[in-house]
């Protein structure tokens, strides 16, 4: 397939670098320098060679969106512009154009059309990056000398100073890093001042070490020792340069010993400095952002401006230089800044205060957020951000969080969904350079002009008749398959995501989901996570399909992400098959506890809901609507989840209030009231006198005041031959108490029992972790609910108190869905681990817990470097757990060792965590890794069985050695990674194992 190489220029950023763009099949597969440009000169920097990446991110959205009721939602580019146009024109009628605002990023070619878009609109509030980046430069250079000086490094220079940059590195804007190298190796001395220690300072000649901050003094110490020996220009001072006698006496001001004092320079080295950069000519200046971002910025440049002129080297070859701009529009021309009116141009936010920001039609951003939220001096509604993520990189972002959320309409132009551009309403996908025809702007002053040519269209390969065409022909060939697969596994939906058209291109079973094809993926979905990582993942979520569990592979070719494939199941269906097959029985028997730990959960969840609806009712959700909203559909996720477990679980399962009102009941014991022919209703007390239990009312009273917290009893049900135990519970919640009631049929036969527990144990490793994991957050949401009543009026606590509120939630639904994805566990991600480091991460993890217990951890890696091949996140929960259990097996304290060898010649490795702890008795070693088994009260028995399905899935295994009195110990045996033979570039034989040296 042939490639072709097209030239354009790079925007990544102000610079303009010539590039030659390798083109194969409508794809830019690689950028390169152009030998042949004027300003890059072959070279590239990281920043632009990465434009690929950034082009073909899998994150990045391709569409117009607009926030919905169900959140972000794809529409047509009419839609989008439309509704940008509708909101714009009625704020314009009511408060006229100031109240909207235009902002952008760092400066790049659609700058001078943003201007030109708000003179035009009649807004003179634009905010830029430039209050902390090149606005002051630029600003206070043109009222000192009517321009911007650069370095000229092509000049010849003899004599560099690196204020505060780092040119090889960063690359910015006309200062080109190979531009410097040049001119350094070409023999010019170099002063470095910065406070830190780099690669320049071991090539100065001299280095000033200055105080951050303290930028300006040392420009007033050079000066000092100009003027003192007379080392400036007298025919340019004389000449060119106005308030001269007047700027020697305020000089006079700084002598050395003050500014060493100021800037922790040593005065000898300001002197050496100041001597080298005035007598060595030409000597240029590069400085870099950091001076723009203290209290004297403009002060500093204004005074290292004049350093510039009064030593002859402003505007001279090899010096500070103005570059001639070329006979085209100026981007004041085209950015129509005349066509702004006067009275409106007054009415710039800041402008009295700022005026030399104002000077260059730049509003600073407090300006804007005061007038957000004080609507003063008049009120800002409205806001567009092309290129900006003000909530991230400036200043104080809590009260930008704060102006965003309060504006009426936002529109975010960007490339990926950033988190300012989840707080607008309207988002529009924004163009790379690769995708533009147009003139690179470089209104830096270089004095050249180039032409941007658009190397690929996306609105062509995602979007009209090429992507239909392209979707048709890739469902045509891959939903046969797909339907293949589906109808092996039924209840299973495959597909295929393919990002060249950002979406489906095949769903199967194609009878269900065939409408599905087409369709783009969420922002957030899963599928885009995969491809972002490179990884297999399985989770829980919201798709287009409804709440399914995913399982999701990300499809790689050369090393470029094309799409991902997927299978998933309902979660209903996944836990429907954890019912099948088991008969009529009502209770799974033998772990109470798992059964107790999940309705308790239930039941404070749904508590705890109904205060937050009230609490949402009663003015709250107008301070915070989309808090409100969010924890409320949290909640009803997490009871959705647990009610669906607890409908598994065929017992007969029924949770009452003190006064007999059902606030739950599970299907096995709907089922068990169904087939005695009984209807259900409130109370219950009559309902259960008829089954035989005459006295519960009473029996549930004496509880409740005597504190008892079970109540087992056994009856017969009349007319029936059939036994029943029934566990009544008293659940914790003292202000509202309820009791959960779990009905045990009696009649089947043992192993009948024994496979019904069996059953529940695979359903009770998740049940188990999820009633742990959460009891903590559900316990801090209870406590701070309590606080409501007495706290309504109180705004800055009601919002921090819907943050927490949300943050435990999210907590409680992310353990839910994680630990049920571990029941349909995917293959771990394998990868290359060093099994020392991994094993030394884990022991810190655990040494605080530890510690606290009065444990000593020794840990011993034997051997550096033990690769394998595992997924780490497994192993080390893996060790986590045969940690905590060793804690665990010594109440009194003691020492727990863990070492990690690899025995010479041996192909495996062995990770060993043995305790001085109590033992396990001969009788029990066989169980320890059955699930549910434990020895310890209160516990659940669960980590060791996962960290044996753990192992077993890394081809590892675990013994066990264990005497009582004298403690245990765990030994995990793993394969090692092979060795693999290459040969260097060099010609030199080496052996590697298994990565890059």
């Amino acid at each position: 397939m042939e490639t072709k190489r097209i030239r354009t220029v790079c925007r990544s950023c102000h610079g303009g670098c010539g590039v030659i763009a390798h083109v194969r099949n409508g794809r830019v597969v690689k950028v390169e320098g152009d030998a042949d440009s004027p300003i890059g000169g072959g070279t590239m920097c990281s920043k632009g060679l990465a434009i690929t990446r950034l082009a073909y991110h899998p994150d990045r959205i391709l569409y117009p969106m607009k926030k919905g009721s169900r959140g972000w939602e794809r529409v047509s580019w009419e839609e989008a512009l439309d509704t940008i146009a509708g909101k714009f024109k009625k704020i314009i009628e009511e408060d006229g154009p100031e109240s909207i605002f235009l902002g952008y990023g760092t400066g790049r070619d659609y700058e001078t059309f943003l201007y030109r878009f708000a003179n035009l609109l009649g807004t003179p509030n634009v905010l830029t990056a430039g209050h902390m980046c090149y606005g002051s430069r630029t600003a206070a250079t043109i009222i000192t000398c009517g321009n911007l000086p650069v370095a000229d490094y092509r000049g010849g220079p003899r004599c560099i100073v690196l204020w505060a940059v780092n040119p090889l590195w960063t690359n910015p804007d006309e200062y080109k890093g190979a531009d410097f190298w040049k001119a350094y190796r070409s023999g010019a001395k170099l002063i470095v001042i910065d406070p830190r220690r780099n690669f320049y300072t071991k090539k100065a000649d001299l280095w000033l070490q200055i105080r951050p901050g303290t930028d300006a003094a040392l420009a007033m110490g050079f000066f000092y020792v100009i003027i003192e020996e007379e080392l400036y220009d007298r025919e340019f001072v004389e000449n060119y340069i106005h308030g001269w006698d007047a700027f020697v006496e305020r000089v006079k001001e700084y002598p050395l010993d003050k500014v060493e004092e100021i800037t922790w320079v040593d005065r000898n080295l300001i002197r050496q400095a100041a001597r080298m950069y005035a007598t060595t000519k030409p000597a240029c200046i590069h400085w870099g952002v950091p001076t723009e971002q203290n209290r004297n910025c403009t002060d500093y440049t204004r005074i290292t401006t004049g350093l510039m002129a009064a030593t002859g080297n402003l505007d001279a070859p090899g010096g500070s230089v103005f570059f001639v701009p070329p006979p085209v529009r100026t981007a004041s021309e085209v950015g129509n800044h005349r066509a702004l009116p006067l009275e409106q141009v007054k009415k710039r936010l800041g402008g009295e205060q700022y005026r030399l920001a104002s000077r260059i039609a730049v509003v600073t951003p407090r300006a804007a957020w005061d007038a957000i939220l004080t609507g003063k001096p008049y009120p800002l509604r409205a806001g567009m951000f092309v290129g900006s993520n003000p909530l991230i990189t400036r200043a104080n972002g809590k009260q930008i969080y704060e102006a965003l959320k309060k504006l009426e309409f936002l529109v975010v132009v960007d490339f990926f969904l950033t988190p300012t551009a989840e707080l607008a309403h309207v988002f529009l996908p924004a163009a790379t350079w690769l995708e533009q025809d147009n003139v690179a702007e470089n209104w830096k002053r270089h004095g050249y002009v180039h032409g941007l040519l658009s190397l690929l269209d996306p609105q062509q390969l995602f979007s009209g008749e090429q992507k239909t065409k392209a979707i048709t022909t890739l469902s045509r060939a891959l939903t046969p398959i797909a339907d293949e697969i589906a109808s092996a596994f039924p209840g299973v939906g495959v597909g295929y995501y393919a990002l060249c058209v950002d979406s489906i291109v095949a769903y199967a079973p194609s009878s269900q989901f065939g409408d599905k094809v087409g369709i783009s993926v969420w922002p957030d979905h899963i599928g885009r996570r995969a491809m972002r990582e490179k990884r297999e993942i399985v989770g829980v979520g919201s798709t287009v399909r409804g709440d399914i569990m995913n399982c999701v592979r990300p499809l790689i070719r050369d090393g470029r992400v094309i799409g991902f494939v997927w299978a998933n199941e309902t979660v209903e269906d996944i836990y429907r098959q954890l019912q099948q097959g088991e008969r009529n029985l009502f209770f799974s028997g033998g772990r109470l506890e798992v059964l107790l730990g999940l309705t308790w959960l239930l039941v404070l969840s749904a508590r705890q809901l109904g205060h937050i609806k009230r609490f949402s009712g009663q003015g709250s959700a107008e301070k915070s609507p989309g808090a409100s909203r969010s924890l409320i559909e949290a909640f009803l996720d997490m009871q959705r989840y647990l009610e669906m477990f607890l409908n598994t679980v065929n017992s007969g399962l029924v949770v009452l209030s003190r006064q007999g009102q059902i606030i739950f009941l599970n299907k096995g014991a709907q089922k068990f009231f169904q087939e005695l022919g009984i209807n259900v209703r409130e109370p219950v007390w009559e309902v259960f006198s008829r089954i035989g239990l005459p006295g519960l009312q009473v029996q549930i009273d004496r509880m409740w005041e005597r504190g008892i917290g079970h109540l087992p009893l056994r009856f017969k049900v009349p007319g029936v031959p059939r036994k029943v135990d029934l566990h009544v519970i008293h659940l914790e919640n003292n202000d509202d108490p309820c009791f959960l009631m779990v009905m045990e049929n009696l009649e089947w036969e043992q192993e009948d029992y024994q496979w019904r527990a069996a059953k529940l144990a695979a359903a009770g490793e998740v049940a188990v972790d999820i009633a742990h994991e959460i009891r903590n957050p559900l316990a801090i949401i209870r406590g701070s609910v309590r606080l409501l009543p007495d706290r309504l009026n109180d705004r800055e606590f009601l919002l921090r108190l819907v943050d927490v509120l949300q943050q435990e939630i999210d907590h409680i639904n992310s353990t839910l869905e994680a630990l049920l994805a571990f029941t349909r566990v995917a293959e771990p991600c394998f990868e290359t681990v060093n099994l020392p480091d991994l094993l030394a991460g884990a022991v810190r993890l655990i040494e605080p817990y530890a510690s606290d217990h009065g444990v000593r951890v020794v840990l011993n890696n034997s051997s550096r470097d033990i690769l394998i091949q595992g997924d780490a996140r497994y192993l080390k929960q893996a060790f986590l757990n045969l940690m905590l259990n060793a804690v665990q097996a010594m109440p009194d304290g003691g020492t727990m060792m863990v070492s990690c060898l690899r025995r010479p010649g041996s192909n495996l490795a062995e990770v060993v965590v043995r305790d001085t702890g109590v033992g396990i008795p001969a009788s029990d070693q066989p169980k320890v890794f059955d699930v549910f088994f434990t020895r310890r009260p209160g516990g659940v028995g669960v980590g060791l069985a996962l960290v044996q399905r753990i192992i077993d899935e890394h081809q590892g295994f675990i013994r066990l050695e264990s005497e009582v009195g004298k403690g245990t110990a765990f030994t995990i045996t793993l394969p090692v990674k092979r060795y693999s033979f290459e040969r260097s570039t060099g010609g030199d034989e080496l052996w590697r194992e298994g990565r890059p040296f």
